[in-house]
């Protein structure tokens, strides 16, 4: 039998995890039936745990002469065809295999960069991202906004509805204090711009975290927390300040309840899809192949 398909099964059908603890490899762990095997150097095997803190998966396919694991800094071209050999992080998502590209900080899925009938192959492995943990936590957390579900937690939609609401108050303010009168269409113009810098602060600390999913489901979170925020906002007025317009107080309350979910969710979407476009477009689509990392 030809060598490599040694290999291949090696690495297909027995995967291994590699052991770390407090940054150093303490040694390797495999699974066999329903047991988990030990070993200090990937000789010797015993049922007897080794202690650790990080268990990191091995890929489940031959890039190397040796075993690859989550995390490992390789050297190896940055996409079928390339020559020129470029410093990768290698991440397991389950089944799949992504690329961090350590120069474009770009990450890639492996079958994108070298699509059948192309055979990906690494050069060298040069250590683990894990060696330095402030890069590692900031590539996990891209490779983990990428993969994950996508979904918007309360801080997101609460940030977003806080910071609208202040760019609300501010653009209100300064309308009552220069022109001594509110304007529904420039009083949305604050939310935009609000919204804006919301997407812009968040893309700057994390590009990955700018997902269209996630925003869609972000808009929908902070629609109804405008729509709220609005309706009481409203309550507050028509009982300190009856209203001049010959209205029921709940009508009027519903009316800005609509109007507050609309401006929320709509300047949601367009603040998204501005910052998106002007850096590179959503995350986890393939048209997202390059990003800037500063707006320009």
């Amino acid at each position: 039998m030809h060598p490599m398909s040694v290999q291949n099964d090696a690495h297909e059908d027995q995967p291994w995890y590699r052991l770390h603890r407090s940054g150093k490899v303490v040694g390797y762990a495999r699974e066999v039936g329903q047991g988990t095997y030990y070993s200090k150097d990937g000789y010797g095997w015993s049922a007897s745990e080794i202690k650790h803190d990080t268990r990191l998966p091995q890929l489940k396919q031959a890039l190397y002469r040796h075993r690859v694991y989550h995390g490992d800094l390789v050297k190896m071209p940055a996409q079928a065809g390339a020559q020129a050999y470029t410093t990768m992080a290698v991440l397991v998502d389950g089944e799949h295999v992504w690329l961090w590209n350590a120069e474009s900080e770009h990450l890639t899925p492996l079958l994108q960069a070298w699509p059948p009938p192309s055979t990906p192959r690494v050069h060298e492995v040069v250590g683990s991202m894990y060696a330095n943990p402030r890069d590692a936590a900031r590539i996990d957390a891209s490779f983990q906004w990428l993969i994950g579900p996508g979904q918007p937690t309360r801080a997101d939609w609460f940030g977003l509805g806080l910071t609208m609401a202040l760019g609300l108050a501010v653009i209100v303010g300064v309308q009552a204090m220069l022109m001594g009168t509110i304007g529904p269409v420039t009083s949305s113009f604050g939310v935009l711009c609000a919204s804006l810098l919301y997407f812009i602060y968040r893309r700057r600390r994390n590009w990955y975290v700018l997902r269209r999913d996630w925003m869609l489901r972000l808009a929908v979170r902070v629609a109804g927390c405008l729509g709220v925020w609005s309706a009481a906002l409203c309550a507050f007025w028509v009982t300190v300040t009856p209203p001049s317009v010959d209205a029921h107080p709940v009508f009027l309350m519903g009316v800005m309840a609509v109007l507050g979910a609309l401006v929320g969710g709509i300047a949601t979407v367009i603040g998204a899809d501005l910052v998106a476009w002007r850096t590179g477009g959503y995350a986890g689509e393939d048209e997202a192949m390059t990003h800037f990392r500063e707006l320009g």
